[in-house]
């Protein structure tokens, strides 16, 4: 009766209808994303659509090295401020975190034009002899992307979630609808990479001004910040900063892995694999995103408990999610992908495994983000990343395709055991130094 109980007011939780608006824009974003691609790809042709994949890839690598958990600082500690109604305080880690970002993006930038600038001239040249004036309209649009990636935390840390999920769908939204005027109502046939870059920028400078019109820009300031609080911020940042940078070198290894282990037709098979698995990842990712500033400005443990107790229904519906994608593999495959990827679907059903431990993660590692314990994250990121290449060295030589995927469901089970005996030692150590100050 009372797990009923739980699961009733769970349902009827403020979590379940934000996880829902924020799911749905990130499903409806790759969606578009999608679109985008599509459109690019028919009017650019084969050989300047690589060029572009490759231009947009550095420019998303860019937008990703200048946060560095910059947005996860904010919601950790902007979402305590404004939990305990501290107006000023909020507006102080505003003020770090807006002076640390527009650093990091000049130093991102800067980088840019002095190391890959002469890189990508010398090694893609042979892609194509315009492709550093390419690069260097790209860096516009990646400064656009570095200031707008600013205001999401923001909206999390108010748990302004339908803001938020109006936001991120404004971007491909925004895209879209310029590429369809562009092509059918001016009547053009094709694109070149310039004209995709000068959209990329147009609406990346929209999606700037929209994120900053939707944000309380009252509490955007460069005021002098509490130096006590930019200590704790600091100090809490320098440990998401490697977790990030582990995640962004060690992300992607599996195809590597597979493409330099196996043949062509086996990285062709698992990156369809993967495809649908990290488009799992990102509705799934709805969750954490509201789930993070929640427990964050739960001020007493009766809330974080009350907080984890409603965790148990989202977690559930997810992992029944991914269960049905098991089940309806190989129709999803055909669909998608068509009947040359037949034996994908048993891939995507090893991968289910990582996937569900990926999901029932969520509550625990968002309660010690909520503890402040930054510095399990890299712990948590590094086993994974270990067992996956162990995973992959070892199996992808004998399994082929299905080796990575037997690899990717490995590093998910090594991250979830990571993240518990984590969470179990710092609990203890919580109840500890709480016993210890009642005494």
């Amino acid at each position: 009766m009372r797990i009923g109980n739980i699961l009733k007011k769970a349902w009827h939780s403020q979590t379940v209808e934000n996880t829902f608006w924020v799911g749905a824009a990130s499903a409806m974003s790759a969606l578009l994303g999608a679109v985008t691609s599509g459109l690019y790809a028919r009017t650019l042709g084969v050989n300047e659509y690589g060029v572009l994949s490759l231009i947009i890839s550095i420019m998303t690598v860019m937008i990703a090295f200048s946060d560095l958990g910059i947005g996860g600082s904010i919601v950790r500690f902007g979402s305590e401020m404004i939990a305990r109604g501290d107006g000023e305080g909020f507006r102080s880690v505003l003020a770090v975190a807006l002076k640390a970002k527009l650093a990091l993006s000049a130093i991102v930038i800067a980088a840019a034009v002095i190391f890959l600038k002469p890189i990508v001239a010398i090694v893609f040249t042979h892609v194509d002899s315009s492709i550093t004036v390419y690069f260097l309209m790209s860096l516009v649009a990646a400064a656009f992307g570095m200031l707008a990636a600013l205001f999401p935390p923001i909206f999390q840390s108010h748990r302004h979630f339908r803001t938020l999920a109006a936001v991120t769908i404004s971007q491909p939204l925004l895209k879209v609808a310029v590429l369809v005027v562009y092509l059918y109502g001016f009547v053009v046939t094709s694109l070149r990479v310039q004209d995709a870059l000068w959209i990329e920028i147009g609406t990346g400078a929209g999606f700037l001004l929209i994120s900053y019109l939707c944000a309380p820009r009252r509490v955007l300031s460069f005021r002098k910040s509490d130096p006590r609080l930019r200590a704790r911020m600091l100090s809490f940042n320098k440990w998401l900063s490697l977790y990030y940078l582990l995640n962004l070198v060690g992300g992607r290894l599996d195809l590597f892995f597979v493409g330099g282990l196996a043949d062509a037709n086996a990285l062709g098979m698992y990156s369809a694999a993967s495809k649908i698995a990290s488009v799992v990842v990102i509705v799934t990712n709805s969750y954490l995103l509201v789930l993070l500033p929640e427990l964050s400005s739960a001020l007493t443990p009766d809330a974080i408990r009350k907080k984890q107790r409603h965790s148990i229904l989202i977690v559930a519906l997810f992992a029944l999610g991914i269960i049905l994608l098991g089940v309806t593999a190989d129709i999803a495959v055909e669909i998608v992908f068509g009947p040359k990827f037949a034996g994908t679907g048993a891939m995507i059903r090893i991968m289910c495994v990582g996937l569900l431990c990926i999901v029932a993660g969520y509550p625990l590692n968002a309660t010690l983000f909520a503890w402040g314990r930054s510095e399990v994250f890299p712990i948590i990121s590094g086993a994974g990343i270990a067992a996956l290449i162990a995973g992959n060295a070892f199996f992808v030589p004998r399994m082929g395709a299905s080796g990575a995927a037997l690899a990717f469901s490995l590093s998910g089970i090594v991250g979830i055991l990571t993240s518990c005996v984590l969470y179990f030692f710092h609990l203890n150590k919580r109840a500890r130094e709480s016993a210890d100050v009642t005494i």
